[in-house]
């Protein structure tokens, strides 16, 4: 199966996770948009095998990391992109986050 990485920019990201633009006086605005070139920068790489297999093998640590970062765990299908995450960005958030 192929996979495309919908590569958006940091600004764009935190649009479409927080519904907003991030304030540049706060820290975790500032965290999170770390976090999220990380992830852009990963997704680069995602199709490796290794990275697949380790992915899906921390699935569930995962998602005490999404509750940390304030997010609902969720597991969204792929489908076209409108506003939102509907390509597990914010997994993929949690991912770099538990690593």
């Amino acid at each position: 199966m192929k996979v495309h990485f919908p590569f958006q920019c940091h600004i764009c990201w935190f649009r479409n996770l927080k519904f907003r633009s991030p304030r540049v006086a706060s820290e975790a605005d500032n965290r999170l948009l770390e976090y999220i070139r990380c992830v852009n920068l990963d997704g680069m790489w995602s199709r490796e095998a290794g990275t697949v297999r380790s992915i899906r093998l921390n699935l569930v640590k995962m998602i005490k990391y999404c509750q940390d970062l304030s997010f609902d765990p969720s597991l969204p299908e792929l489908g076209p992109w409108p506003i939102g995450d509907t390509v597990g960005f914010q997994v993929a958030l949690a991912q770099l986050r538990y690593s």
